[in-house]
């Protein structure tokens, strides 16, 4: 139901990060304007969602609760911590929920985190979430039991991880006829359905996710 703009005001404004280069022994600071990348929101009732803030390359926590936007998890190149988000996804787990955040090329691509602790879920460098996702691009999606669904964008590949951050299918490459993608940009899974954002084709493909298991 559309409401219209009456009475609405944001609720949080990001402020601007502060970059820092060095050149020798000089260093220039300077401050950048926020700029909101990716959001998911939590599926608990807790009425928070997560926004990736590319400017500071951050990912950040916020709630009707909050008074302000929240540090997600730590910042950083290492496994625990995200030095250039892109995407974001979240899916329900038994103990809680997780944050699935995707990175651009060589930093650790993919994780899974429990918002909860900020802390990895998969704690390790073995899981192939880690090793098979370092190029490209991505976007991300989550179905409820936990698979996670990894679109490369230039190579239109698809990779399907289970929650234990193991690869369970791979599938598509890049083309401009029916089974092909052409730049795609988003991905978003809804009971037995994937959707693809096949942007450089110009629409949305379906895929059926019959082949996924569901432990």
């Amino acid at each position: 139901r559309w409401l219209g703009h009456s009475g609405f005001v944001p609720h949080i404004t990001l402020d601007s990060a502060r970059v820092c280069t060095s050149d020798n022994d000089t260093t220039i600071c300077h401050n950048v304007a926020a700029r909101v990348t990716a959001v998911a929101v939590s599926p608990s009732p807790d009425l928070r969602f997560f926004v990736v803030e590319e400017s500071a390359g951050a990912v950040d926590w916020i709630g009707l609760d909050l008074p302000a936007a929240l540090s997600a998890v730590d910042g950083g190149p290492s496994i625990g911590q995200v030095f250039s988000p892109v995407g974001l996804a979240t899916w329900p787990g038994g103990d809680g929920y997780r944050l699935i955040v995707t990175q651009y090329p060589q930093f650790l691509g993919v994780q899974y985190f429990d918002p909860s602790t900020r802390r990895p879920v998969i704690p390790g460098d073995s899981a192939d979430i880690f090793r098979r996702t370092l190029t490209d691009e991505k976007s991300v999606a989550a179905d409820e039991f936990g698979n996670v669904f990894v679109l490369h964008r230039t190579t239109g590949l698809i990779m399907i991880f289970d929650k234990h951050g193991l690869l369970r299918l791979s599938f598509g490459r890049p083309g401009t006829d029916p089974l092909g993608l052409n730049n795609p940009s988003g991905i978003a899974v809804l009971d037995e359905t994937l959707y693809i954002a096949d942007t450089g084709n110009n629409r949305i493909v379906r895929y059926q996710k019959t082949a996924v298991p569901e432990n």
